[in-house]
């Protein structure tokens, strides 16, 4: 909704591979690669976790010029890496493409993406909930346009919490966009 232009080249790819025929099937998923990015850059932005589960450090050592005594609680940012400027180029700005050609995912190899944390205290359901979310998303996307509440103001102001979330609510309005009969199974 604050994207159009990112929106329309969603509803392009949902077509172009989907049909107006029919919801997104699982099976789908793999050929929807930029709903992929897509995915990507909001994982970046908004983070379903923006602090990782606490470490303890095992040895004393020293990180960024810091001392890190042996014992100490840790907590890594995912938040805050995804908004860091030296790690990022424009990083309040949504923009799928920087994923584009890009081999940094979302399951805890690259350091500068870390939504669901890595290594072994990596989130154990990842992956069923990154299909789950990929489905869905798709599917609100193939199925509806999306428009803002009439007289609304909306705001994508970030407040930080143990999740990243707005500040403010978004409202918005879903309109059908496929044939009725895809909607209703008698």
């Amino acid at each position: 909704m604050h994207n159009p232009r990112v929106m329309a080249k969603l509803h392009e790819e949902l077509d172009s591979v989907v049909g107006n025929t029919r919801m997104v099937q699982e099976s789908d998923l793999q050929k929807l690669e930029y709903l992929q990015i897509v995915l990507k850059e909001s994982l970046r932005r908004y983070p379903p976790g923006a602090l990782l589960i606490p470490r303890i450090s095992s040895q004393a050592a020293t990180v960024g010029g810091f001392h890190v005594p042996k014992g100490t609680t840790l907590l890594v940012n995912a938040w805050a890496i995804g908004m860091d400027p030296a790690v990022w180029e424009n990083p309040t700005q949504f923009h799928p493409e920087r994923f584009l050609g890009s081999s940094i995912d979302v399951k805890g190899q690259n350091f500068e993406l870390l939504p669901f944390g890595s290594g072994r205290r990596q989130c154990p359901g990842m992956g069923m909930g990154l299909r789950s979310v990929e489905l869905l998303v798709a599917n609100l996307i193939h199925g509806f346009d999306w428009s803002f509440v009439p007289g609304t103001t909306p705001s994508m102001e970030d407040v930080f919490f143990t999740t990243a979330q707005l500040k403010t609510p978004l409202q918005a309005m879903a309109t059908p966009r496929l044939p009725k009969e895809v909607y209703i199974k008698v």
